[in-house]
């Protein structure tokens, strides 16, 4: 369900839960998911993650024994299977926490080739950037679907950009990292429709930050290659999106500094606490 951010909780979750049970996992060979009132959304079995086509097969050879439900966003164990291990049992649910799969990361990063992967991404995105991802801040907007979902979704505006560059930038001061040069680079990724809307932040951005050089991410490369050119950068400031929140989850800096915003969900929709969607270490504005 859901875009390549949604999908890859659940893709996550699935490995995860059963690696810890030492069962086998399938998921379904389709190019596209959704139906109904759901938005069709795209798959990425031959591209981000190519490495698991053993592991797909078709809906008919797919026969569900029972069906474990998410009972909520935030993080609950899932149940154990029943004891009959013929029985195929399907996930559903969004599954929006690091918790679900956070004993099994690495192995799965590994299993889906994640490094080499980026690696490619690097070499692909090198001479687009004057400066390397390394030295880098990734900053993600969302805005356009958001502003017909004012109900459920918080519109991210200039302060929230602002507060979350300063924050960076001071912390780089402190640890004498990245920025002792002076000037340096933020790669900011957007939706096309949102362009015009971004831009006149950025351009109040330049003014607040003129020492930094603002550059939007190619667009012309795909979005699961975009998600790892957030991943390469050194520093993220995420967008209340699961797209960008996976950017910056698999950055594997380990001086790496995360913002993220605090009001993820509209004033009047706090029935989703996200205290088990975002880690510890990140910090909320």
């Amino acid at each position: 369900m859901g875009g390549l951010g949604n999908q890859l909780f659940q893709i996550f979750t699935t490995i995860s839960y059963a690696l810890e049970l030492k069962q086998p996992f399938v998921f379904l060979d389709a190019k596209t998911i959704g139906q109904g009132t759901t938005k069709t959304r795209k798959t990425y079995w031959n591209t981000l993650l190519g490495a698991l086509a053993p592991f797909l097969k078709k809906d008919k050879d797919i026969a569900i024994g029972y069906t474990v439900k998410e009972t909520g966003f935030s993080y609950l164990p899932l149940d154990k299977p029943h004891n009959d291990r013929l029985m195929v049992c399907m996930l559903y649910g969004y599954f929006q926490s690091w918790k679900y799969f956070d004993g099994y990361f690495q192995q799965i990063c590994r299993m889906i080739r994640l490094e080499k992967q980026k690696e490619e991404v690097r070499g692909f995105v090198r001479g687009f950037f004057k400066e390397s991802l390394e030295n880098c801040v990734g900053m993600h907007f969302r805005i356009g679907d958001y502003k017909n979902l004012q109900d459920q979704y918080n519109i991210l505006g200039l302060g929230y950009y602002k507060d979350s560059l300063k924050t960076v930038l001071e912390s780089e001061t402190r640890e004498e990292k990245a920025f002792e040069r002076g000037a340096t680079t933020v790669v900011y990724f957007c939706e096309e429709h949102d362009l015009e809307d971004v831009l006149q932040i950025v351009s109040q951005l330049e003014v607040e930050f003129p020492d930094l050089v603002f550059v939007r991410a190619d667009p012309r490369i795909d979005d699961w290659q975009q998600m790892l050119t957030m991943s390469c950068c050194r520093h993220n400031i995420i967008a209340n999106s699961t797209f960008s929140w996976w950017g910056a989850y698999l950055n594997s800096g380990e001086n790496k500094i995360v913002c993220y915003p605090g009001q993820w969900f509209s004033q009047g929709n706090n029935k989703n606490a996200i205290n088990d969607l975002i880690p510890d270490s990140w910090i909320k504005h």
